[in-house]
């Protein structure tokens, strides 16, 4: 389905140029070699807020189409197609040309690329005056949604499904150079996604009442986030084994905080003192997220 959409749009950026070839125009060589860019080239933001970035041009001659494949990753960085524009300074402004829809897609598993997500978008000209100089093919908005550093790389084909490619009238590509980009995200010093059970004192407990424990777990994070939700009982004896309570999978809706209201019960016959230990682990690693664990004391007496 991914290759059916792309090869699409190639044919359609063709097809396009050829509607309007009906001057035989020569290639005018610039002194200074073609670059295609992210800019700027380096970016540091949050969790949760955005940075807009300009892919762009510099010294190409007789440019009549062009089109970008940009791949990042999708577990730090999001866009959507409506967050992917031509703005309105763009190489094209003010001559007839046509646009192509922005896309945004994850490459498949047998794409070299996987699991990344690329973004691709082109134009071309109906006819000449054709654009010679520097500035802006488009922009797009990125969010920050998880922790880490996601590339922005404008790819070839391969290993790329189209890859970057700049023509000219007579439908010769263009040789350029890229220059690609980079986006750190982080995040408060606390985990973004936390758990915490309530430790109100003393935490003693008789025959016959009812033991309260509550369990909050908050997600800053702007998207919804899979977790195993573990909760363990750790009785203090020689032979006090971790007793498994809850082992579950879950996922935590974003930006909330969510709390758990427990009741047991206290109808035990000997003396109970132990810990209540309640985790947060990630699927993916298997590495905890959060951990917190509150002490209590049960008598029958």
């Amino acid at each position: 389905m991914e290759r059916k959409a792309a090869s699409g749009i190639m044919l359609t950026l063709l097809a396009i140029s050829m509607l309007a070839l009906t001057f035989n125009i020569p290639s005018v060589k610039s002194i200074t070699a073609t670059q295609v860019s992210v800019v700027p080239s380096e970016v540091s933001l949050m969790v949760g807020s955005s940075t807009t970035i300009n892919v762009t041009i510099t010294n190409v001659a007789n440019l009549f189409a062009w089109q970008v494949e940009l791949f990042f990753d999708k577990t730090v960085l999001n866009t959507t197609t409506a967050s992917i524009w031509l703005p309105p300074d763009h190489v094209f402004a003010g001559r007839e040309f046509v646009p192509l829809e922005p896309v945004v897609q994850d490459y498949t598993p047998e794409n070299p690329l996987y699991p990344y997500r690329y973004l691709f978008l082109g134009a071309s000209l109906y006819s000449p005056p054709l654009f010679t100089g520097s500035g802006t093919l488009f922009q797009v908005n990125f969010k920050g949604v998880g922790l880490g550093a996601s590339p922005l790389n404008l790819t070839m084909s391969p290993p790329g499904l189209l890859g970057v490619t700049l023509l000219d009238y007579n439908l010769n590509f263009i040789p350029f150079t890229v220059k690609n980009g980079r986006i750190a995200v982080s995040g408060p010093s606390e985990p973004i996604v936390n758990i915490t059970v309530d430790k109100p004192y003393p935490q003693i407990y008789h025959y016959s009442e009812t033991m309260h424990i509550k369990i909050i777990i908050k997600n800053s994070l702007p998207t919804a986030k899979d977790v195993i939700f573990v909760w363990y009982a750790w009785p203090y004896s020689p032979y006090g084994p971790l007793i498994p309570l809850v082992l579950t999978s879950y996922t935590v809706p974003a930006n909330t905080i969510q709390t758990f209201d427990f009741s047991l019960p206290c109808i035990w016959v000997s003396l109970i003192w132990a810990n209540w230990i309640v985790a947060i682990v990630d699927p993916a690693t298997m590495k905890i997220i959060s951990l917190d664990y509150v002490l209590w004391y049960y008598t029958p007496i």
